[in-house]
């Protein structure tokens, strides 16, 4: 016979479903990866010790879940969209186990997550703080010193959690600057700092990793210079030097525009200008809105008659600048400017007499001199040279009249034919300067009488004898000039007088008035005058005035470092 054994199971809920699944990791950006098959995380992690136990996975599908994954048959995790450690670094899928034994219908649930840890991968380039850092120097400091900016210059790996090293360094700058950058971002700048040639830097500092240079990000460091008092000011280097004026110019007539600058900032830019002029003649004015200065006109007078002079403008710190090349107040900084005084056409030419009696033959040779006028103008330059010219006046109705010429330049008189004797002529002497604008040209008169005597020297025609004497001024009336060669002559001169055979002075002559006169040694035959000789008496100089200066006082202002041999003034 056989045996039959029957063994009878009694299927219990006797243990709970042990579940235990670690975290998945996963890298970021990865695409259409599987991170979990729950199949396998099954039999791995899921364990029942109850026989005939059906143990089920079933995973939520919220937001969370398919916005980055897909949840596939097993079911299965696989990425769906690109993970980001620095935006999200760990995800959670939540799940439902199902745990049933075959005999029962009331099956046990337990909830559990899948932790995804997501790895960051190095994706990202370093990161500044800032995008712009800030640095003040002042142009004094020491800059052998490594200085920080405002805040720190500082950068860190965009891949956090990586966090590679990092080097920094200056990739530019603008203008060019000397400068380099510690690994701690403190900042050394080598080299001079001028504020008054450059104001500003824009520094670009670079961070890259240092397993990955190619991995790199910059910032900007603005660097600010700061002003120190290191400049003196000084006047444009197109600043006119020289100007014009008319001497008879009225109190705030406007002479030349000052223009300089100090090239600091602030209150170390600040400067007065001021005036050193021992003729007080000038003096400054500033306009306050157009902050603009310049030198005009205080008394004409105390230059008038002078042909330039100069003023001397100092430029004055407010505040003394730091060294040696100071300009404070007491050291200056100046420009000489030289002012031509243009002359004012205010004088009329005057003549040396009112009337010029002229006695000639009717033996005269043409083009000789017969006569001299002469005018003195007390202006200068053009409005000082004088212009002669002859008007009859009348003349017996002669045409002979018409014969007398003047030269125009000298007022030398001449004749330019023959004349009758008989016939006195009566003209008008015009002496005119020469002011360039013919209006404004002065003149002045003289009357001018030739008369013309019939030429009989021992009953026969003779020319004039000429002599030439010499005299000094100041001497006493009645000094003997020359001896005549006979004693029958006379003379009807105002100046001089013929006693006998010699010729004497008849007045105090002054060289400084008049330098030359022609006298005329007339012999008279019956009712008629004959010119026998004509004297041109010169009139010497003598020391009898002391030299005058045009000013009584005269300023030096010289500047430190003037070279030798440099005209500082003119003295007349």
């Amino acid at each position: 016979y056989s045996r039959i054994l029957v063994i009878a199971t009694n299927f219990t809920d006797d243990y709970p479903t042990e579940l235990s699944i670690p975290p998945v990791t996963v890298k970021e950006q990865a695409i259409g990866i599987e991170v979990a098959n729950f199949a396998r995380l099954k039999e791995e992690y899921a364990k029942d010790k109850d026989c005939g136990t059906t143990i089920q996975f079933q995973l939520s599908e919220d937001d969370a879940t398919v916005t980055y994954f897909d949840i596939g048959q097993g079911p299965t995790v696989t990425t769906k969209k690109a993970l980001d450690y620095e935006t999200q670094k760990q995800h959670t899928i939540n799940f439902t186990v199902t745990s049933a034994l075959p005999s029962s219908n009331e099956p046990t649930y337990i909830y559990g997550q899948l932790v995804i840890d997501v790895e960051d991968v190095d994706d990202r380039d370093p990161v500044f703080s800032s995008d712009v850092y800030h640095l003040q120097l002042s142009e004094s400091d020491d800059i052998t010193q490594r200085v920080a900016t405002g805040p720190m210059v500082l950068a860190q790996d965009g891949d956090t959690g990586i966090n590679a090293s990092l080097m920094y360094s200056v990739k530019s700058s603008e203008p060019p600057l000397n400068a380099n950058i510690s690994d701690n971002g403190e900042l050394l700048v080598q080299g001079p700092l001028d504020r008054e040639t450059v104001v500003a830097y824009k520094i670009i500092v670079k961070a890259q990793q240092v397993d990955n240079p190619s991995a790199s990000a910059t910032a900007t460091v603005s660097l600010t210079i700061t002003d120190v008092n290191d400049n003196v000011p000084a006047f444009d280097p197109q600043q006119q030097q020289s100007a014009s004026i008319l001497e008879d110019a009225s109190p705030g007539t406007h002479v030349i525009w000052l223009v300089a600058k100090d090239p600091d900032e602030g209150e170390n830019a600040e400067f007065v200008y001021t005036i050193h002029d021992n003729s007080g003649a000038f003096e400054l004015r500033s306009n306050p809105v157009t902050r603009l200065t310049e030198l005009v006109v205080k008394d004409a007078n105390l230059f008038k008659g002078l042909n330039s002079t100069e003023v001397q403008i100092r430029l004055i710190e407010k505040v003394p600048v730091v060294g040696d090349e100071a300009c404070d107040f007491s050291t200056s900084c100046g420009l000489n400017i030289t002012v031509t005084v243009e002359d004012v056409n205010d004088n009329t030419p005057a003549f040396s007499q009112a009337r010029y009696p002229i006695i000639i033959h009717d033996d005269q040779k043409s083009g000789r001199e017969i006569g001299m006028i002469k005018a003195v103008d007390n202006d200068r330059g053009k409005n000082a040279e004088i212009q002669y010219s002859l008007a009859k006046i009348s003349g017996d109705g002669s045409p002979d009249c018409d014969k007398v010429q003047v030269d125009a330049s000298t007022g030398e008189l001449s004749t330019n034919q023959g004349m009758l004797a008989g016939v006195t002529c009566l003209y008008t002497a015009s002496a005119c300067d020469s002011a360039v604008q013919v209006s404004d040209r002065r003149c002045s008169t003289a009357v001018v009488i030739v008369t013309v005597n019939k030429s009989q020297l021992n009953n026969g025609s003779i020319d004039v004898i000429k002599y030439d004497a010499r005299i000094h001024e100041g001497l006493d009336v009645g000094t003997f000039v020359m001896t005549l060669p006979t004693a029958d002559l006379i003379s009807n001169d105002t100046n001089f007088v013929i006693t006998g055979k010699n010729l004497e002075t008849a007045t105090v002559l002054d060289r400084e008035e008049q330098d030359t006169y022609i006298v005329s040694a007339i012999r008279r035959n019956g009712t008629q005058d004959v010119e026998v000789l004509r004297i041109t008496v010169h009139v010497e100089n003598v020391n009898d005035n002391s030299p005058v200066f045009l000013r009584d006082n005269y300023a030096i202002f010289l500047m430190n470092g003037d070279e030798a041999g440099l005209n500082v003034l003119n003295i007349s």
